[in-house]
């Protein structure tokens, strides 16, 4: 009837002028940066990273990518993504570099990264079982409050903190959540996906498996089938599906002098299942 609501008129009005401060406050670009640059994959970004990232989210443009509109994500990602710091492997070398992978996405890199394969459509809810917040830390859809498992500016007790450094994902584990950890991976290479060994199944089908290599009652296997021909290629083709390449020399020594012997004396499947 052309009557004009000016309350809810100026509700939104308020509300706009909210958001816009909010959004172009001077102190949300580098909050932001800092954050997003956490998420993928470093937790003590430099200043100067931290700048390179700001500059691309007020500008809208890094490279050939971006609309040039203030706030544009597409420039803030590929600056995170293709920045010195992310990519130079001359980085590694330094112990500050990187974050700590938590729980959830250690498993799941793992499960993807060795083809498992579930025995039903049921079982592909694995992951949503009850008690992996207590067990390791963290669980499916059981964050314990809208701010997730740990805090951005979380710094743990010991060399870390001394250092004035922060690691996050360090503020859900333990060392009894490490080891259950540990003891759940090496339950799915060697028995299959199974509740069975502080495994990561969800159910008990009868009894549990007691030999190397037996998961005829587990929920899924680890299918993944190296292409390698030799200890040293084998091990190869793990550094990269598990570690992005960076097994070091000391690790890499470990694993061949644990399972040459094995390999070569043609028990390759446990070798495998070792490695």
């Amino acid at each position: 009837d052309g009557t004009v609501n000016y309350d809810l008129r100026d509700m939104h009005h308020e509300v706009d002028a909210v958001i816009d401060h909010l959004f172009y406050h001077p102190s949300h670009p580098p909050f932001l940066a800092t954050r997003m640059i956490q998420r993928f994959g470093i937790s003590n970004p430099s200043p100067g990273f931290v700048k390179r990232v700001v500059n691309a989210y007020r500008t809208g443009v890094y490279a050939d990518m971006g609309d040039g509109t203030y706030g544009n994500m597409a420039a803030m990602v590929a600056a995170i993504l293709l920045d010195p710091e992310s990519s130079s492997p001359t980085l590694d070398a330094d112990p500050s570099q990187g974050h700590l992978k938590e729980p959830l996405l250690k498993i799941t890199n793992i499960f993807r990264s060795m083809d498992v394969h579930y025995t039903s459509y049921r079982s592909k809810r694995l992951l949503r079982q009850p008690g992996l917040q207590k067990h390791l830390g963290q669980g499916s859809y059981e964050s314990p409050s809208v701010f997730s498992f740990f805090l951005p500016e979380y710094s743990p007790p010991g060399v870390v903190g001394r250092a004035g450094l922060v690691s996050p994902e360090s503020q859900v584990l333990s060392g009894a959540k490490v080891s259950r950890l540990i003891d759940g991976i090496l339950t799915s290479y060697k028995m299959g996906v199974t509740n069975c060994w502080n495994g990561f199944g969800t159910r008990l089908a009868g009894f549990c498996p007691t030999q190397d290599g037996v998961s005829d009652t587990s929920e899924g296997t680890l299918t993944y089938a190296p292409t390698a021909t030799t200890v040293d290629s084998l091990i190869d083709e793990f550094s990269l599906m598990l570690t992005a390449g960076r097994l070091g020399e000391n690790n890499r020594a470990i694993v061949k002098g644990t399972i040459e012997n094995m390999y070569n004396g043609g028990d390759k499947a446990k070798a495998i299942r070792i490695a």
